[in-house]
């Protein structure tokens, strides 16, 4: 795999991951980023933790690193800088990184991680279970922990993970409703009160009334013995862990390490290696997805995977069904991905009565073959309709509108498409699904009727055109129509091939957006006031400039301009700080304009 394609993949499964959609395990996760690191260490996305920001927006105080990673004893071994000094191991809670703030000893506001340099403000912060209001001091103070969801809990009510749950139930616009379910445990005070020991700033933070994470003081030769009694301790645990960390106690220790643009030098995770069993295909079920695609579901006996029972594994595509010749009764061996997803590790025995379905189980039109999957072509299939109004109904935050309701109102004939939502009137809502269920889900609704461009081009459900690039469409035009007038012949980087399918998909599905856009106000990329974006076009930094570059990125496309990675003949600005690499080089060769951080500076105010 190439740098290019490489780095791509690692923010894709980083997101995927943080969002608490996880396609692979943690430790395929940290393969990638390992190759990357051999390949070229000095790579962007090594420097890149978390994920970004989608709500409001608030800048941490002290950024927020992630921690490096080993999954051998040898390799913890070699993490050991010095020796014959106390090591503090606690188990690393498999949650959501949330900060606390607190100013004269009263809460101010709770955020989640984000990136490390911008975090999304927690709404109902003050209601996660475990965060005081006041604390036992009058002191001005950040803290640091995670947000986790019992098994128990999560069990209760049908949630396959319990990290995934807290994610949601923290990010969930209930009124707070969900989140006292979320229990915070804290792990770090931010730049510290003058504790010269990690056991000195746990004592601390129970002081002051947090509930901590579990604790134990270690030296490097009883390591082992206190991973192997965690992780054998671990399905019996009525909260997920998916490793150990460890840190050296001694704050001068700490200081003398120091750390990199990455990570601290004096702390370390040793992950759990995720867990696997051999279990057989006992059926396949076809669901055909809102873009059309028809995705492989591997029905297999029941096995026990970290505490959790799995019974269905996704295939993918039907290229993976067909190279791998997966039919009723092969042996697979399974593992969940980060202990989350029923992920098939290889083909243990193959029988090779594959069967590949000619037609779409929910229209019955005939299937296209695309690369190595399979494709309904049909725009009035059941399937892809009810797909793309969950995803409309998802992507624009409307609450109440569950599957019972979407399928309650497409039975009597209200709802065929998303545009059919916002036609439908009160009366009707509530003589379909209930007086008050009816009024909320028609509220709601209501409540969404402005929206950005590229929240409502993300919301269309078309293939590729997700959050990022959806946002990098709608800065460069103000409307649907510029998008499909130019897009084809605008050189874009990164996009390629999809260009034309996008204008394809948009053309296609033009009647709708055209009803969706009578019954909607879509907001351009105008700034409040009136005032249009001052900045237009593709962006790269290269060198050290006076502030942080996520800062700098931010502001580039808070004013309108798109960041890219690399420079190309497709790029249209680099911006060159003080010691400068490659990349200045070959934007001079390229023809590219260079702009110091000045000269941005005055296009910006």
């Amino acid at each position: 795999m190439d740098i290019e394609r490489l780095s791509k993949e690692i923010k894709r499964h980083r997101k995927l991951y943080y969002d608490g959609n996880p396609e692979i395990s943690d430790m395929e996760f940290d393969g990638l980023v390992n190759s990357l690191k051999e390949l070229s260490p000095d790579h962007p996305v090594l420097k890149e933790v978390g994920a970004p920001v989608e709500g409001k927006k608030i800048i941490h105080t002290t950024a927020m690193k992630s921690l490096d990673t080993v999954h051998t004893h040898g390799d913890f071994l070699k993490w050991i800088k010095v020796t014959g000094e106390d090591l503090v191991c606690e188990p690393k809670l498999d949650g959501l990184t949330i900060v606390l703030t607190y100013k004269k000893g009263n809460f101010v506001k709770a955020a989640t991680r984000g990136d490390g340099i911008t975090g999304e403000l927690i709404e109902y912060g003050k209601r996660i279970n475990g965060v005081p209001l006041i604390l036992e001091d009058n002191i001005d103070i950040e803290i640091r922990g995670e947000g986790i969801v019992s098994k128990k809990y999560a069990e209760s009510v049908g949630a396959a993970n319990p990290r995934n749950l807290a994610v949601g139930l923290i990010k969930r616009k209930d009124g707070g409703a969900g989140i006292k379910n979320v229990t915070f445990k804290a792990f770090q005070l931010v730049n510290g009160h003058g504790e010269e020991t990690e056991l000195e700033e746990i004592f601390r933070l129970k002081k002051l009334g947090f509930n901590v994470v579990d604790h134990d003081i270690i030296d490097r030769n009883n390591a082992i013995e206190i991973f192997t009694k965690w992780e054998e301790k671990r399905p019996n645990l009525d909260y997920d862990i998916d490793g150990m960390v460890f840190k050296y106690n001694k704050k001068t220790i700490q200081e003398v390490l120091g750390e990199n643009e990455h990570y601290p030098k004096w702390a370390i995770a040793w992950k759990f290696t995720s867990e696997k069993a051999i279990t057989n295909v006992e059926g396949i079920v076809y669901k055909t997805g809102k873009t059309g695609r028809v995705v492989p579901v591997l029905q297999v006996r029941p096995v026990k995977l970290s505490g959790a029972v799995c019974v269905n594994v996704t295939a993918n595509n039907f290229g993976f069904i067909r190279e791998n010749q997966i039919g009723i009764g092969t042996e697979l061996l399974l593992e969940r991905a980060g202990d989350v997803i029923p992920h098939v590790v290889k083909i243990t025995k193959s029988i090779g009565n594959v069967h590949i379905p000619e037609d779409c189980p929910s229209c019955a039109t005939m299937l296209k073959w695309d690369g190595p999957n399979l494709i309904c072509q049909n725009n009035e299939c059941p399937a892809k309709k009810l797909a793309l109004i969950q995803h409309w109904i998802d992507k624009m935050e409307i609450e109440w509108f569950g599957p019972a309701a979407q399928n309650s109102l497409i039975d009597a004939g209200y709802l065929n498409e998303v545009s059919d939502m916002y036609q439908i009137t009160l009366d009707v809502y509530k003589k379909i699904v209930g007086d008050g269920m009816g009024k909320k889900i028609y509220d709601s609704i209501q409540e969404k009727k402005n929206c950005e461009l590229w929240q409502f081009l993300t919301a269309l459900g078309i293939h590729n055109l997700g959050n990022r690039l959806s946002k990098q469409l709608s800065k460069r035009w103000n409307s649907i129509d510029d998008i499909i007038e130019n897009l084809e012949n605008t050189d874009i980087e990164g996009m390629g091939v999809i260009k034309g399918r996008i204008v394809k998909a948009l053309k296609l599905r033009y009647v709708e957006i055209l009803k969706l856009r009578s019954q909607m106000k879509i907001k351009d990329n105008k700034k409040e006031g009136g005032s249009k974006m001052k900045l237009s076009g593709n962006f790269c930094i290269t060198g050290t400039l006076s502030s942080p570059r996520k800062e700098i990125q931010a502001m580039i496309e808070e004013n309108g301009g798109t960041i890219a990675s690399s420079v190309s003949k497709n790029l249209d600005y680099l911006v060159a700080g003080d010691k400068c690499g490659s990349k200045l080089a070959k934007a001079n060769k390229l023809g590219v304009i260079v702009l110091t951080e000045e000269d941005l500076m005055k296009r910006i105010l």
